[in-house]
């Protein structure tokens, strides 16, 4: 085994050119040192915070009317809305716009690739992501620690607006949809009350449990006076010296109290007109009630999806607002400087390496 194929060999070698490889290393250190000093310094903005729950935008949670219970802090389908947002090409289209980043990031608009440029930049600036804490981080950095700030700010405030809009905008269809219910509940009742107003004019009927009791009354009292008159009439025609005028007028008022029972008797048996529409009338009674009741719940619901959907409540829990950066996030220039010391030391020593293994060898003659 030679000496270059060796331990000692190497480090021989090594030592015969560290001079050299030591220069290299310097001027390398001192090319990225002043390579780094060019570099933008960029301040990062973070904000961190939790999505809220779609029950706070849920009538029937927010009045206590449900059965189920309340969640404030949303589920992991609320966390994959809102970073679904924040992923959104709204959301950077947005901010391209507000902050005319085109101008900032020194982007030729009106070039094919512009646009495609400017996201670019943007996405290396920007994230949004769960935290180990199952929060949501949004950072932006920028050159502008003001700028970036801001970016930060804002990006919140729209995910939380268009978060908003998804929930308004299902709430609407919640809207339209009752108010097409209550227009076609509205015209049925109105069918209802012209058939109960005709019915109970045609049987005369307008209160059926109190005309029925009504009825059931008189007759059983025209029944006792029934019974009382033909009492007298039977007593005076067994009695020798009574008027025979009076008699007669006595039957008479016991014939006109045996039709009166006999039209009663027919009221409460089913042969007249009241007991002919009573069951119609009560049926149809029993049917408008429960529409109007069903009428009167929607209309209730739909007033509390109204005020909900007017109400502000954000979606989005705050933990973190984003701050002006008072230190630079990158680069970290020490760092740079050290790789770059680090890769002419591995590469330079690699290369000399390689090269005294092989100096000796007579390419031409190999060929």
């Amino acid at each position: 085994m030679t000496d270059n194929n060796n331990l000692v060999g190497l480090i021989k070698i090594w030592l015969k050119w560290k001079k050299n490889i030591l220069i290299i290393c310097a001027i390398v250190g001192i090319g990225a040192a002043v390579i780094s000093l060019f570099l933008d310094n960029y301040y990062k903005s973070t904000t961190i915070f939790y999505p809220a729950s779609s029950d706070l935008m849920k009538p029937d949670k927010l009045f206590g009317y449900g059965s189920e219970t309340m969640y404030y802090y949303g589920t992991s389908e609320d966390a994959d809305r809102v970073l679904s947002i924040g992923e959104s090409e709204e959301l950077k289209d947005f901010l391209i716009k507000k902050y005319n980043l085109y101008a900032h990031y020194k982007v030729d608009s009106t070039s094919d690739k512009g646009h495609f440029l400017v996201r670019e930049i943007l996405e290396g600036q920007f994230s949004v992501q769960k935290n180990k804490y199952d929060a949501i981080e949004l950072i932006v950095e920028d050159t502008d620690a003001k700028q970036a700030q801001s970016m930060a700010k804002a990006a919140r405030e729209k995910i939380d607006e268009v978060a908003q809009k998804m929930m308004k905008s299902s709430q609407q269809q919640m809207i339209n949809a009752f108010d097409a219910s209550l227009g076609s509940q509205k015209i049925e009742l109105r069918k209802l009350e012209d058939s109960l107003r005709v019915i109970r004019k045609n049987y005369g009927i307008y209160n059926s449990a109190t005309q029925s009791k009504i009825l059931t009354d008189l007759s059983a009292i025209a029944e006792s006076r029934l019974a009382r008159t033909r009492a007298q009439v039977s007593a005076l025609e067994k009695e020798p010296r009574a008027n025979q005028d009076t008699i007669i007028m006595m039957r008479s008022l016991v014939k006109g109290l045996e039709n009166e029972v006999d039209l009663l008797k027919k009221g409460s048996s089913g042969t007249s007109a009241f007991n002919q529409g009573v069951d119609m009338v009560e049926n149809l009674t029993q049917i408008h009630e429960q529409t109007r009741k069903q009428y009167s719940y929607d209309v209730v619901r739909m007033e509390q999806l109204k005020a909900t959907m007017k109400s502000s409540v954000s979606a989005l829990y705050i933990v973190e607002d984003a701050r002006v950066a008072n230190q630079k996030s990158r680069p970290k220039r020490m760092i740079i400087v050290a790789a770059a010391i680090l890769a002419a030391f591995i590469f330079s020593t690699i290369g000399i390496l390689l090269f005294e293994n092989y100096k000796n060898i007579d390419w031409k003659a190999s060929e």
